[in-house]
């Protein structure tokens, strides 16, 4: 059995450009821009509201958990998460 399970969620959200990365947040978190910089590398440059499919790998029970991915489609998001983590993207167990 698998620690870390997948997780998908269909909402809206916003993308995230920073100076040095790009990041994926979903709106369950029901904070503003504003309040989330500090949770990012470096100063935020661009942001858009996006709606589609937010995924990752999270253990049940516990605080673990992987950032947050995107995509438009269920399919393409168990594409993602299966081919960032090799595993199977229904149940978590390693391929």
């Amino acid at each position: 059995m698998s620690f870390m399970k997948p997780q998908y969620l269909e909402t809206s959200g916003l993308l995230i450009e920073t100076e040095f990365e790009t990041v994926t947040w979903p709106d369950v978190h029901n904070v503003a821009l504003g309040e989330t910089l500090d949770l990012f590398n470096g100063p935020v440059v661009n942001s858009e509201k996006i709606t589609g499919i937010f995924y990752r790998l999270s253990a049940p029970g516990y605080m673990d958990c992987t950032d947050w991915g995107f995509a438009n489609t269920l399919e393409g998001a168990k594409e993602s998460l299966s081919a960032l983590y090799d595993i199977n993207p229904d149940t978590g167990e390693t391929l």
